[in-house]
């Protein structure tokens, strides 16, 4: 009988791996070197990432305590624009009073004018 094959069944050697070609140029190369830069390169990242959050976490504490000072300022300040718009509410209202008096005299003087324009022309 014939075998039949199928994709796959059959392995190849392919060769080095292309990391274990790099895994062991490095072994090559003195270790210690290395480690002790990667240590230190470690540590300076480290530290560099331990002043920044330091860094930003005083920048939030900053910002969370004038955002309540803010918010403890709101309803004070709640208040003087309350104030003021009543202010301008009443000024505003005596205004229209005023000009309502005026317009009331000037149409009533106006309403005189015309009788007596009416009497002297005798219609």
């Amino acid at each position: 009988k014939s075998k039949k094959k199928f994709f796959g069944n059959t392995k190849k050697s392919r060769g080095p791996l292309l990391l274990d070609s790099r895994m062991n140029s490095t072994a090559d190369q003195s270790e210690q070197p290395q480690s002790t830069r990667f240590e230190s390169m470690h540590t300076e990242e480290l530290l560099k990432i331990q002043a920044e959050a330091s860094a930003i976490k005083t920048h939030f504490k900053i910002l969370r305590r004038t955002t309540m000072d803010e918010l403890g300022q709101l309803p004070g300040q709640a208040k003087e624009w309350a104030e003021q718009a009543s202010k301008a509410v009443d000024a505003a209202q005596s205004e229209v009073g005023l000009l309502k008096n005026q317009l009331a005299l000037e149409i009533s003087s106006r309403r005189k004018l015309l009788h007596e324009v009416q009497d002297l022309r005798g219609t």
